[in-house]
């Protein structure tokens, strides 16, 4: 496919949004593993349609999915510029569908440790716990022992410069990430 209309090249950030205004298309070139994928998002912000692997998340969010990435790729060039929508999911339940994720990710065996994880979470940050339990780097091993903290309720503080893990239905209070103490 030679057309001297295509241009392949780099360009300044500050571009990237006139240049999806004004693109035919993009390409969300996905493989086996997609969140919420910006190349997506972006290009719909902009009305420009996407074209992406046939998955069921790309498909939920709007895109054009394809088994045939060439063949539809060539379509797209060979058809008139559509403009797409968003699509807007008003009765979507986030918190859920977030769960059902986690658990699919999670095998039916629970962590090593998990349970003397959970027995000493009381505003614990993780670097408290991953030094208390392991020796060596656990952050393979605490990604699974998280999704489960989750799963059963446990509340993780992502906006402090070290996470910190609560019980269930607790609030949080300020940590002294030295002391492991309650201020």
């Amino acid at each position: 496919m030679n057309r001297e209309w295509i241009i392949t090249q780099n360009i300044p950030f500050k571009n990237y949004g006139y240049l999806l205004k004004k693109s035919h298309f993009s390409i969300c070139n996905v493989s086996g593993y997609a969140t919420w994928n910006m190349a997506l998002l972006d290009s719909l912000y902009f009305k420009t349609p996407v074209i992406a692997p046939n998955t069921p998340l790309m498909s939920e969010m709007g895109a054009t999915t394809t088994d045939n990435l060439e063949k539809t790729i060539e379509e797209h060039i060979e058809t008139h510029k559509k403009n797409t929508q968003i699509v807007i999911k008003k009765d979507f339940n986030c918190t859920e569908w977030i769960k059902k994720i986690l658990a699919s990710k999670i095998k039916i065996r629970k962590p090593k440790k998990y349970d003397l994880v959970k027995e000493s979470i009381n505003n614990t940050t993780k670097r408290h716990i991953v030094n208390t339990f392991w020796s060596f780097h656990a952050n393979s091993n605490f990604q699974k022992i998280r999704w489960n903290l989750l799963l059963d309720g446990f509340i993780d503080n992502t906006s402090l410069s070290d996470t910190t893990y609560n019980k269930p239905n607790t609030p949080f209070m300020k940590c002294d990430i030295k002391q492991q103490t309650l201020l």
